[in-house]
C-alpha cells in the first residue's frame, strides 16, 4: 500500500512484488514452529532456509528481528556458498532497509539479489526483484526509473505467462504515473489490470484495481465515477471480509464525500474506517484517518478538534512544564491532548507560597488533583532553594502531600538552584542578582534520601 498525501489522504493499492520462493513454505510454518526447528538446525542449508522463512514472517511486526536473521541466515549461506540461500537473504535486508526508509541501501542489496538470480537463471524471482527495485525508485521520486523497471518486470512476466504477475505490473506501472501525472497513462495501465484480474477471477485483485481507478477519477474532479468504482471496491472487500481493504475504501469514500462538502457523509465514512481501523490495530492507517478527520473539522472551524485529531495523526507524545496556576475547566481540551505533564510544586504552606510567590497555592494543589483523576502521567518537580523551600518543616509537608499521591505520579524530580543563570543578568543589565546559595551535596543527600525512605521515586536534576 502507498499513500497518496496532497489536501486529504487517498489510499492507493500498490501490489508489492516480494517473492519468498528459496524460503520453504514460509507462509504455512508458524514462527513458533520455526524457532524450535532453528534450536536443532544443522549448520546445513535447511538452516539458511528457517532464518530466511523467520526473516520474512517477523518484516512487518519485529523489523530488527527480522534483519537479525535475514543476517545470520547471510553469513551462513556464503560458508556454504548457498546462492539461492543468499539471494534471498540479500532480498530480505533490502526489505528491512526500504520499510526503514534507507532506500539507498535497499537498492545496493536488491541489486546483489539480482546478480545472484541472474546467475541462476531464476526468471520468476527476476521479475520480483525488478518490481522490488522499480518501487523503490518511485519512493525515491526517480519516476523514470521506476517504470524502466516496472517494464523490465512485465517484460519478464509476459515471458513467464504469468497473468497475475501482469496484471500486478500494469497496476503498478499505473501507480507511477500517478505520481509522475501523467493521466492518460494511469488510467490505460489500471484498466488493463483490471481486465486480467476480471479474466482470472481475481478478487482481491478486482477489489484493489477498482480502488485505484476510484482514485483516478477523485482526481479528476469526476466523483460521482470515483463512488461508484470506490462501491464496486467496497462491495467485493466486504465479500472478501477484507477488513483492511474495507477501511481504505471507506476512507476513500470519505475523501471524495468531503471533497463535495457532503459533511455528513463524509465524517461517517471516515469514522467506519477509524474503527475498522483501530479494531485492527493499523497504526499508519490510524493516523491516516485521524489526519483527515483533522483535516474535515478545520475546514468545519472547530479549530479545537481539529487540533485534537492532527495531533494524533503525528503520534506525537505532547509534555508541558507547568506551575500549575491555571483555570482547569477552561482549558480541558487541551489538557486531554497533554501526555505528560511537568508538575512544579514551589511551597505547600500557603503563607509561605504567597511571599514568595505572590500568589496562593490551593488553585495549583487542586489542579494536581485534578490532573491525577484524569489519569495524566505526572512528574512533580521542586525547585528547591536554600532557605526559601528547604527547611525540616518545608520537606516535611512536601513530603506529606506527596505520600498520598506516590502511587499516581511517576516521580520526583528534586531541581537545586544554581548560579549557571547570574551571567545572564549582567547581559541584560540588571543589578540586583538573586542571592541564594548554592546546596552542599551532602544537603540534597540527606533530602533524598528523606524522600525515597518515605516511597516516593525521587531524583536529583542539575
Amino acid at each position: 500500500m502507498n499513500i497518496y498525501k496532497y489536501l486529504l489522504i487517498s489510499i492507493l493499492i500498490i501490489n508489492c512484488l516480494l517473492t519468498t520462493s528459496y524460503s520453504l513454505a514460509q507462509n504455512e510454518v508458524k514462527i513458533d514452529s520455526l524457532l524450535n526447528q532453528l534450536k536443532t538446525a544443522k549448520a546445513d542449508t535447511n538452516k539458511v532456509n528457517i532464518l530466511n522463512s523467520l526473516a520474512w514472517k517477523l518484516r512487518n511486526n519485529k523489523p530488527d528481528k527480522s534483519f537479525k536473521y535475514a543476517t545470520l541466515a547471510l553469513s551462513l549461506s556464503k560458508r556454504l556458498k548457498f546462492k539461492k540461500g543468499t539471494a534471498t537473504s540479500y532480498q530480505h535486508i533490502g526489505i528491512f532497509n526500504k520499510n526503514k526508509g534507507n532506500y539507498r541501501q535497499a537498492l545496493i542489496y536488491y541489486f546483489k539479489f539480482l546478480k545472484i538470480v541472474k546467475e541462476i537463471g531464476d526468471k520468476k524471482a527476476i521479475a520480483a526483484c525488478f518490481g522490488n527495485i522499480g518501487e523503490v525508485y518511485m519512493d525515491l521520486g526517480n519516476y523514470v526509473k521506476a517504470i524502466q523497471y516496472h517494464m523490465k518486470s512485465l517484460k519478464v512476466q509476459e515471458e513467464l505467462e504469468n497473468k497475475i504477475g501482469v496484471a500486478d505490473c500494469f497496476n503498478n506501472i499505473g501507480i507511477v504515473y500517478y505520481y509522475q501525472g501523467n493521466y492518460e497513462k494511469v488510467i490505460e495501465y489500471f484498466l488493463e489490470s483490471l481486465k486480467i484480474r476480471e479474466e482470472l477471477g481475481d478478487k482481491k485483485g478486482i477489489a484493489g484495481s477498482l480502488n485505484n481507478i476510484g482514485i483516478f477519477y477523485k482526481n479528476q474532479n469526476k466523483y460521482e465515477k470515483a463512488i461508484e468504482y470506490y462501491m464496486k471496491s467496497l462491495k467485493i472487500s466486504k465479500e472478501l471480509g477484507d477488513k483492511l481493504a474495507i477501511a481504505d475504501n471507506l476512507n476513500n469514500i470519505g475523501v471524495v464525500y468531503y471533497m463535495q462538502r457532503n459533511d455528513e457523509k463524509a465524517i461517517d465514512y471516515y469514522l467506519q474506517s477509524l474503527k475498522i481501523k483501530e479494531e485492527l490495530g493499523d497504526k499508519e492507517g490510524i493516523a491516516e484517518s485521524f489526519a483527515n478527520i483533522g483535516e474535515f473539522y478545520k475546514e468545519n472551524s472547530k479549530l479545537e478538534k481539529a487540533v485534537e485529531y492532527t495531533i494524533k495523526s503525528l503520534n506525537i507524545h505532547i509534555a508541558v512544564e507547568t506551575c500549575g496556576f491555571f483555570e482547569y475547566e477552561i482549558n480541558i481540551r487541551s489538557i486531554m491532548l497533554i501526555d505528560t505533564f511537568l508538575y512544579d510544586l514551589k511551597l505547600i504552606n500557603r503563607d509561605k507560597h504567597i511571599l514568595h510567590t505572590g500568589r496562593d497555592n490551593r488553585l495549583i494543589i487542586e489542579n494536581l488533583f485534578k490532573l491525577i483523576s484524569d489519569n495524566k502521567e505526572i512528574i512533580v518537580r521542586i525547585p528547591l532553594i536554600r532557605s526559601a523551600n528547604d527547611t525540616d518543616e518545608d520537606i516535611n509537608d512536601f513530603l506529606n502531600l506527596l505520600k498520598k499521591i506516590r502511587g499516581n505520579i511517576k516521580e520526583v524530580n528534586i531541581l537545586p538552584y544554581h548560579k549557571f543563570g547570574i551571567q545572564k543578568y549582567k547581559y541584560l543589565g540588571r543589578d540586583k542578582i538573586p542571592g541564594f546559595d548554592t546546596f552542599q551535596d551532602k544537603k540534597l543527600e540527606n533530602i533524598l534520601i528523606r524522600f525515597k525512605n518515605n516511597g516516593i521515586n525521587t531524583k536529583i536534576v542539575n
